[in-house]
């Protein structure tokens, strides 16, 4: 509890409901700026929800396959989502998606799970089985004009942010820099 009294009392936390949307595992929170809404994924369900809270409405957009994030482009109005396939470009409004590459074409049993944007503009991506249950798993990084490169593998669950990325089941790594 020190952690939280460092200034003498505990902050003020005000909680709300934002709307009855049941998720089996909801994922990857963004907030879209140039929209305006809240972004998540339900991996399982296939599915992104955006909740637009100036209207206090949730959209839901389902998807052909599962779906592990969603990251907004900079330039356009576009999204870039991590589809259990590959990477795909999604425009909302109409509704397409676009496949961009799949970083393991042969490796059915795995998906995108979890992926950060840095500042230039690359999509650090992670795959995981999607029984979650071997560290067949790997660290990719799509870049801007399309390519991908392999930067690490032996994962069972990757999640991470920034530079360093860790395996959630892992007990031998705890966490990886790349």
């Amino acid at each position: 509890m020190k952690a939280f009294r460092r200034h003498g009392r505990r902050p003020e936390r005000s909680w709300a409901v934002l709307g009855d949307t049941r998720t089996a595992l909801g994922e990857g929170p963004l907030w879209s700026q140039r929209r305006g809404s809240l972004f998540w994924v339900d991996v399982l369900k296939c599915s992104i929800y955006e909740w637009i809270p100036a209207r206090s409405e949730t959209r839901h957009y389902l998807l052909p396959e599962m779906v592990g994030w969603i990251i907004e482009c900079r330039s356009n109005n576009h999204f870039v989502v991590g589809l259990r396939t590959g990477f795909a470009e999604l425009t909302l409004q109409p509704f397409q998606i676009k496949p961009l590459a799949s970083p393991e074409p042969d490796h059915q049993p795995t998906r995108l799970n979890d992926a950060k944007a840095d500042a230039r503009g690359s999509i650090l991506a992670g795959t995981m089985p999607i029984a979650a249950d071997e560290p067949i798993g790997s660290l990719y990084r799509l870049d801007p004009d399309g390519t991908i490169a392999l930067l690490d593998s032996g994962y069972t669950i990757p999640n991470g942010r920034r530079s360093v990325t860790t395996d959630a089941c892992s007990t031998t790594r705890t966490a990886r820099a790349v």
